[in-house]
């Protein structure tokens, strides 16, 4: 249960349980990358489907829990140099890294991912600096309206989801996907609502961990995301909201719970170290992917049925990773201007 010592932790620089949660959202996502990249799966069985409804909102929704309501020009200009910034290197990088694999054009991977809304796969980071790009231009259109009330804040935030819902749709059907494609409107409105989310979250801390975190919420949200995601996993875009929402909400909610095992248990605290270290491990991880490669044997698994050995060949992968990714970060780490300019901070 929350207690206060829990609600005071949101003062500190690191809230161990958040980064335990960033830590078990990262591993999801290479997890499901490795059934897709590694063993080149298009379909899997339900149970291997349920990370991938939720992950990357989970995501989001700790980016809006740690951003306050009104973002400020130096939080701007410091989530342009710690995280576009190295997502634009890194993805040259990997663009030269698979021009040379595959014997391709330099200049038409460039264009080609440019082009298309998962940016190659570093999409997130991409999509990501978009939503706090909005988020500043709103902040500068609250100050301009002389108002205390936070609740014009949001306002604000959720009509500009509206208009860019509008904005997507007419772009989607009438202007060729051009926005979609070229600056990823689609995944942007996607995510933003789970954004906001996390930062009303942020701005009311304390009355929405004590709404949030108990055992009941934790249970009842978690029950209701697995059955929503089973019967209407196809069922659009807003029944996609609402089961990616209560996934996220769900699973932090059984984090902060639990928060206090979190710091006691060498796991807990592995887990937490990953978190720390997300996007440098989102940033190199697709070179390792792509290198593991043995798409033959998945579908030989896949064929025979065997997705328990299917899965745990997937965590031993995914962790693999990890560690790997972990090593070339600490690595970098000795050189502090080159890591700042792949990796961030």
């Amino acid at each position: 249960m929350l207690t206060n010592e829990t609600c005071k932790e949101i003062v500190n620089p690191r809230i161990e349980y958040i980064d335990c949660l960033r830590g078990f959202a990262m591993f999801l996502v290479v997890f499901t990358h490795v059934l897709g990249y590694c063993f080149d799966l298009k379909e899997v069985v339900f149970p291997l489907r349920i990370p991938g409804a939720f992950h990357s909102h989970l995501f989001f929704f700790i980016s809006g829990l740690l951003t306050p309501l009104m973002v400020h020009t130096r939080s701007f200009v410091n989530r342009f140099r710690f995280i576009l910034l190295p997502t634009l290197v890194m993805f040259a990088l990997y663009g030269c890294f698979l021009s040379i694999c595959n014997n391709q054009s330099l200049l038409s991977y460039f264009v080609q991912g440019l082009q298309s809304e998962w940016k190659s796969g570093y999409w997130f980071p991409f999509v990501l600096f978009l939503i706090v790009s909005i988020h500043y231009v709103l902040s500068f259109l609250f100050s301009l309206l002389k108002t205390s009330s936070d609740s014009w804040m949001v306002l604000l935030l959720s009509g500009g989801w509206l208009l860019l819902i509008t904005l997507k749709n007419w772009d989607w059907f009438h202007n060729e996907a051009f926005l979609c494609q070229w600056f990823s409107l689609r995944l942007l409105v996607n995510y933003l609502p789970i954004y906001i989310l996390g930062v009303i979250g942020k701005h009311w801390w304390i009355l929405f961990n004590r709404f949030v975190v108990n055992y009941w919420v934790m249970t009842c949200s978690l029950i209701c995301f697995l059955i929503l995601f089973y019967l209407f996993r196809n069922g659009g875009y807003y029944f996609g909201l609402l089961i990616s929402g209560l996934g996220s909400v769900g699973v932090y909610a059984l984090f902060a719970v639990h928060s206090r095992a979190f710091s006691t248990n060498k796991i807990g605290r592995m887990i937490s170290f990953v978190g720390e270290k997300t996007l440098p491990i989102y940033l190199l991880h697709y070179f390792f992917l792509f290198v593991i490669n043995f798409p033959t044997y998945g579908v030989r698994i896949t064929e025979n049925g065997q997705w328990i050995l299917l899965t745990f060949i997937s965590i031993g992968i995914a962790i693999l990773i990890v560690g790997l990714c972990l090593v070339v970060n600490s690595l970098l780490e000795k050189i502090a201007p080159i890591h700042r300019i792949m990796l961030g901070k």
